[in-house]
């Protein structure tokens, strides 16, 4: 080999890594740029790499195998929120991006100064706590995918669906205690009463009185939040309990099969009432759902950061520069590569 092959397999490796620097992989750009036999040797070296990496999970190979079948300037393009440069330079960062891209594949190791959340439970797999009712027996309520919907029940309760979600109320509802079930997030402004009031979520009941907290609980997700505005709410998770003041907050991550209790901001969680998405020590995983289901789009994140904990308040921003936003001002460097219309979400090398 000459120098130069030499220092361009050392480049291809440091990528697969993930510890090429800004520098180098600009520098590695250009030369998978300048002809069509260095993209084949590039392609053809990634991929001895990953088919020998005993880290790479089958999720990061097909990704892997899915990227390197195409072209890199038809399949993957940068957000044009980050065409922010001269055409030249644009031109050699967007390949770049590439690069940083398939470092999804590979897991790299995190700061150790990233606190994590307090945890305060272990917990079991969730089971369904509610028999199943006859359809005859119960009356649902369905929030359309891109807006919220009100619903008032007859003992006076109001609750707001965000978008998407469904609310199951049974038939016999505020005859000798009132019971419902929740798929989603809805804000609930309990009226009070002498009648038990249950919501059935994720596997979990909450039990309240007089009281206003949010729940958000998608089928499908690995995690609920409840967060408690006034009153008092009981959790019930199996045969435990667990009780809420108001500005407290529960969260059960199904992954890590885990609970932890938090004080928060309360109006952080109906941030979704005046269209926005409001994350507190949230884990990164748990953000791109939120914003998935938002903006109607697939973000991925990958495995090495998605239990970083990110706090930041989204607005009115669109997908492109929300996603900007979260790559500038994670705790980590972000790297945020759009393929066929799917996001992905990995640590940028250093």
């Amino acid at each position: 080999m000459t120098n130069l092959d030499i220092n361009i397999n050392f480049l291809i490796h440091k990528y697969a890594n993930g510890t090429l620097t800004d520098g180098e992989a600009i520098y590695l750009a250009e030369w998978v740029k300048c002809t069509k036999q260095n993209a084949a040797l590039f392609r053809a070296t990634l991929n001895s790499i990953y088919s020998q990496s005993q880290d790479a999970t089958p999720e990061a190979k097909l990704f892997c195998e899915r990227l390197l079948k195409q072209e890199f300037h038809h399949s993957t393009r940068r957000l044009s929120n980050l065409r922010k440069v001269g055409t030249v330079f644009t031109s050699v960062m967007a390949v770049a991006m590439v690069l940083f891209a398939v470092a999804v594949l590979v897991k790299h190791s995190l700061p150790q100064d990233i606190a994590p959340i307090e945890v305060v439970a272990d917990v079991v797999t969730p089971q369904t706590t509610a028999e199943a009712m006859p359809d005859s027996e119960k009356v649902q309520y369905v929030a359309p995918a891109n807006a919220t919907r009100r619903v008032e029940l007859s003992d006076g309760t109001t609750i707001i669906l965000n978008q998407g979600s469904r609310i199951t109320v049974y038939e016999n509802y505020n005859k000798e205690e009132r019971h419902l079930r929740l798929n989603g997030e809805a804000y609930f402004d309990v009226a009070k009463s002498d009648k038990r009031f249950t919501v059935d979520a994720g596997g979990r009941s909450y039990v309240v009185h007089g009281t206003s907290f949010n729940i958000l609980s998608f089928e499908g997700d690995k995690y609920s939040i409840v967060t408690l505005h006034s009153g008092k709410l009981e959790a019930k998770v199996d045969k435990d309990s667990y009780m809420l003041d108001p500005g407290e907050e529960l969260r059960f991550d199904d992954d890590t099969k885990t609970m932890s209790k938090l004080v928060v901001e309360t109006s952080d969680s109906i941030g979704w009432l005046d269209k926005r998405l409001a994350f507190t020590r949230l884990p990164l995983k748990y953000v791109a759902s939120q914003m998935s289901r938002k903006y109607n789009a697939k973000i991925h994140v990958h495995g090495a950061v998605e239990d970083i904990v990110y706090t930041r308040e989204l607005k009115n921003e669109d997908l492109a520069t929300a996603l900007l936003l979260l790559s500038k001002t994670s705790p980590v460097r972000l790297s945020v590569t759009e393929i066929d219309g799917e996001y992905y979400i990995s640590k940028l090398g250093v």
